[in-house]
């Protein structure tokens, strides 16, 4: 059996690093549409977008902790499936439908753990420290299929 649970600072590096790469290619994208159409661009809803990620990650950084504290990212394997819980919404494989995992992605690298009829669990690769990714991998490639 596993149990990972992800930790605040993971989150917030996670946070931080999937919304800056974001942020980036949306920059080279308008960027490149403003070159291409000779126009210029307001970047109004990028300060946006950094405001509410900012807002989030305090808000989970501050109030998010002791008996009530909401599991941002988690993931168990137990005998008999593999349970990925994002806040309060839970996705199930049973180990029956299990089909191994893979990491794709160069940027924003993400893990999928395939089910056989199609619906896979998918995060992002920095979800979890390399000490509980290391575990999961382990944990997943022992499994039976």
């Amino acid at each position: 059996m596993l149990k990972i649970e992800q930790s605040r600072a993971q989150y917030i590096f996670n946070k931080v690093y999937t919304e800056f790469i974001g942020i980036i290619i949306a920059l080279i994208a308008i960027n490149a549409v403003s070159f291409y159409n000779h126009e210029s661009f307001s970047f109004e809803f990028i300060y946006y977008a950094i405001f509410v990620a900012v807002i989030i990650s305090t808000w989970l950084a501050i109030f998010n902790s002791g008996k009530g504290k909401i599991v941002e990212n988690g993931i168990t394997i137990d005998e008999s499936s593999i349970n990925y819980i994002r806040f309060y919404k839970k996705e199930t494989i049973k180990l029956a439908e299990y089909n191994g995992y893979s990491i794709s992605g160069r940027l924003l690298r993400q893990i999928k753990i395939k089910n056989k009829s199609g619906a896979s669990i998918v995060f992002d690769y920095y979800t979890f420290s390399p000490k509980q990714r290391q575990m999961l991998f382990a944990c997943l490639a022992s499994v039976k299929t």
